[in-house]
């Protein structure tokens, strides 16, 4: 019998099937997690947060070679820490004139400084009328007056496309 002919994978072709490999882990993690904590005092407060996590960490790993750590914001390491990124869920942050929860704040793991606000936006909360749109600009406004950058998925996109997000966001974070 003959053997098969072996041809060489491209480097899109191997991308594009770990992220589709992936893609069914974060699915299957998702399912049996569900919206429970990730560690003693860590939790994330939806199925779209809990996604778009494990999409970042895969991401990190996978692509960049990298890691990254997750805190609560009790334990947030003091200057340093050595994960080049550091996400905290359900991170109060406050202003002069308001205090509110986002829901991560990523953190530069060398300096510990903020690196940016991320925002899941699941229909049920934002979006669905005038109102709730004018809280949320209102919210990003008093939030980028201290200097954060946010970004904003809604649901949909982050159901859609989990690592596409994730790539979002490492752009951002990396950016030259």
């Amino acid at each position: 019998m003959k053997a098969p002919k072996r041809t060489l994978m491209t480097p899109k072709a191997i991308s594009e099937c770990i992220s589709h490999i992936a893609m069914k882990s974060v699915d299957a993690v998702e399912t049996s997690l569900g919206p429970i904590g990730l560690s003693a005092g860590v939790s994330v407060e939806s199925p779209i947060e809990l996604k778009l996590l494990l999409a970042l960490s895969l991401k990190v790993r996978l692509e960049l070679h990298d890691y990254m750590d997750v805190y609560s914001q009790d334990e947030i390491p003091i200057g340093h820490c050595p994960a080049p990124l550091v996400i905290v869920p359900q991170y109060i942050i406050r202003s002069d004139v308001a205090e509110m929860r986002i829901d991560f704040a990523l953190f530069h793991g060398d300096d510990m400084s903020i690196a940016a606000a991320i925002e899941c936006d699941g229909h049920d909360f934002h979006e669905r009328t005038k109102e709730q749109a004018m809280k949320d600009r209102s919210r990003d406004r008093v939030i980028q007056s201290l200097g954060v950058s946010i970004l904003r998925f809604t649901g949909a996109e982050i159901h859609r496309d989990p690592f596409g997000c994730a790539d979002e966001i490492i752009s951002f974070i990396y950016r030259p």
